[in-house]
């Protein structure tokens, strides 16, 4: 649309969709990080927009501590960056003759558990954060009698290139399911989770149809939900089923007072899809049913297997996605990839690689298949010293994430087996190298027949018992 769009906050989790989202609709925009443009000093807004004319002016940038905001000096800081700032930019905004969209937040509102409040709500902040929010809410409307207030709540997705950036809940809690013995979740507090790639598609979509300017609930459509209500769905979307337990609120100490609901409806504003669509496109990929995760009783070690979209001409499937990695909570600094191909009965292993060249690694079969064996030497494990095994082939198109701490080995199951290892932290490091005899009966793995005699080298036959390793990894999980 070649429209110039100012996006201040442009590196942050919801800001970098934005960017995306205007980008690809061909407009002009310019992102603003804190480096660029200082929007708490008005002087510093005048500079910025003056050398960046534009149409539109988007502000995303806030402080989103909700518990720290409850002391100082963070309230100070709250109270300035979503108070005072929002102001400056609305009246710059104005002075250059830009329409102006500010992000507002479910924590303006304070309701019971069956509380949903619709665009016209009279906001009552629980907490510090929440008063900050609805301080920046009425600066703008005094500064610029055109402004776009988006209240929105529980953001997901990507997380930002900004320093500041952490991950959404999303990805912290499958990363704790898959990595935990357990975990425990606040089943009350009811709210809208909503996907920033929505989002930006509907903020995106106030400006192209044409919306007049007002206040806006632009949340995932779905009825609220708590966190352990919302950590079910993300569950269900990747077919797990961690062990979990649930608690209160008060249970649950935080600094700041929450409110039983912060539910909105949006009663005005373009519809955003359903939450469940959100979640299967957040952690799956476009392609959907991207993935089937398999849980294997020991924590951070588990098996998936990538969709295979084929037809008569053959098939399609995306085997390794860094995004997907990072949605997911896992590592994504890929150091190297490694393959190789050995006849039946060929047997390596078990091997690791010790701190602080520690390692990650995706194992997978691309031709033949394999016996693939891990034993968990994490000492503080509550699996430490059991193995799980499974088999990978090039037909079930399974692969093994796993993580640092684990003895790891297979056996070729047929001749021309190709093992391909995708390997995240430190490259090999000879000095760092380390293994654990493979038939040791106190692991009690149970190698299958491939009727030949297996064939390890004398390095894998000289690694010592699990009895006599004085295992490196030490860290809690």
């Amino acid at each position: 649309m070649n429209r110039r769009i100012v996006i201040f906050g442009g590196n942050g989790n919801l800001g970098s969709d934005l960017v995306k989202e205007f980008t690809r609709a061909g407009d002009s925009v310019v992102s603003a990080t804190r480096d660029d443009c200082d929007v708490t000093i008005a002087k510093a807004v005048q500079t910025f927009l003056a050398e960046h004319p534009a149409d539109i002016v988007i502000n995303a940038a806030a402080y989103n501590a909700v518990d720290l905001a409850e002391s100082e000096p963070a309230r100070s800081v709250a109270t300035k960056l979503n108070g005072e700032a929002p102001g400056i930019l609305a009246r710059e905004a104005k002075t250059i003759g830009a329409k102006f969209l500010h992000f507002s937040s479910d924590y303006v509102f304070s309701g019971d558990a069956t509380s949903m409040s619709n665009e016209d709500a009279v906001p009552a902040p629980a907490n510090v954060y929440g008063e900050s929010k609805l301080a920046g809410e009425v600066a703008v409307r005094t500064e610029h009698d055109s402004t776009y207030i988006v209240r929105t709540s529980r953001l997901f997705g990507q997380q930002g290139a900004s320093p500041d950036c952490k991950p959404s809940f999303v990805t912290l809690i499958v990363q704790r399911a898959l990595t935990k013995p357990a975990i425990t979740l606040v089943d009350e507090e009811f709210a809208c989770p909503t996907y920033t790639a929505d989002l930006a598609v509907a903020v995106r979509a106030l400006f192209d149809e044409s919306y007049p300017a007002g206040t806006y609930h632009l949340v995932n459509e779905d009825d609220g939900v708590t966190w352990n209500g919302f950590a079910e769905e993300i569950f269900s979307v990747l077919g797990i089923d961690p062990m979990r337990s649930t608690v209160d609120g008060a249970t649950f100490k935080r600094p700041a007072k929450r409110a039983l609901s912060t539910m909105m409806r949006n009663t005005r504003g373009p519809k955003l899809p359903s939450r469940r669509d959100a979640l299967t496109r957040f952690l799956l990929g476009p392609l959907k049913g991207g993935m089937k995760i398999e849980q294997t009783g020991i924590p951070g070690l588990f098996a998936f297997t990538p969709t295979r979209f084929g037809d008569e001409r053959g098939w399609f499937s995306e085997v390794l996605s860094l995004v997907a990695l990072r949605n997911l909570g896992l590592r994504t600094d890929l150091a190297q990839i490694n393959e190789g191909q050995s006849t039946k009965g060929i047997l390596r292993g078990l091997h690791f690689q010790a701190p602080p060249f520690g390692q990650a690694k995706i194992v997978s079969c691309t031709a033949g298949s394999i016996r693939d064996v891990t034993v968990d030497i994490r000492m503080s494990s509550p699996t430490y010293g059991k193995h799980f095994s499974i088999e990978l082939s090039a037909a079930n198109g399974k692969a093994l994430y796993v993580p640092e701490g684990f003895a790891h080995g297979w056996v070729s199951l047929e001749d021309g087996s190709r093992i391909r290892y995708h390997v995240f932290g430190a490259s090999w490091e000879k000095s760092a190298e380390g293994g654990l005899q493979y038939n040791d009966p106190a692991l009690d793995i149970a190698w299958p027949d491939v009727g030949v005699p297996f064939s390890a080298n004398a390095r894998d036959a000289s690694w010592p018992v699990f009895s006599e390793l004085h295992t490196p990894f030490t860290d809690a999980l």
